[in-house]
């Protein structure tokens, strides 16, 4: 398999912070953590993009904004954030990023609502590349090792069950692709990795029949 070309780091800080994040919170019953998500915003009614959204089971939100430039975040970046915040009706905002200016920390300082991450890139890769739950999407290149960027890891967003017409149940868990967004279902029967392409995902080795329509966790 070909090495893939150097992916922007900004990109990969986005990957890295999602994973940091999913890991974190991610269990079942609990926050959903999902990469490059969309929400139309209440006072604009334009459609905002949101680098990583963070879903309570009560149905309120967090949204993350990942910052990567070659300078400090200044307080028209927190701003500008402050606005997107409001417009979509999150109740918390995180803007991750290597630094940030005394201004844009003070703009901030008497909110409980936001909140500002300092990561910087050296601890952010070492931190993407020991995930967790790894596994790594077949689709995607490989990614040599020591080279400074983040694989094709699959994030595992939630164990499920069903039963089939026999009552035989069958756990599996859904995730998908940090990198290409190309959903998995992973048959715990048999350690299976099954690529979701339409409604059904059949895992030949036990037999099963998924309902992939179950499975949809990507906003396209």
């Amino acid at each position: 398999m070909e090495h893939e070309v150097a992916t922007p780091l900004w990109k990969q800080y986005e990957w890295v912070v999602t994973l940091l994040y999913h890991d974190e919170l991610n269990e079942v019953g609990s926050t959903r953590v999902s990469y490059n998500q969309h929400r139309v915003g209440c006072l604009s009614g334009r459609r905002r993009q949101v680098d990583v959204l963070l879903q309570e089971p009560d149905g309120t939100f967090s949204v993350v904004e990942c910052k990567k430039h070659g300078r400090r975040v200044g307080i028209d970046t927190v701003e500008a954030f402050l606005g997107m915040v409001e417009d979509v009706g999150a109740a918390r905002g995180l803007m991750v990023a290597p630094d940030f200016t005394k201004g844009a920390k003070r703009r901030v300082a008497a909110r409980d609502d936001i909140e500002l991450v300092v990561l910087d890139w050296q601890n952010a890769c070492a931190s993407g590349q020991s995930y967790s739950r790894t596994a790594y999407c077949p689709k995607c290149p490989s990614v040599p090792v020591l080279s400074g960027q983040v694989p094709p890891l699959i994030i595992w967003d939630y164990l499920d069950g069903m039963m089939d017409a026999d009552f035989l149940f069958a756990q599996y868990w859904q995730g998908y692709c940090i990198k290409c967004q190309t959903e998995f279902i992973y048959c715990q029967s048999c350690g299976g990795l099954l690529e979701v392409k339409g409604e059904d995902v059949v895992c030949e080795e036990c037999d099963i029949t998924y309902d992939a329509a179950l499975a949809s966790i990507i906003d396209k």
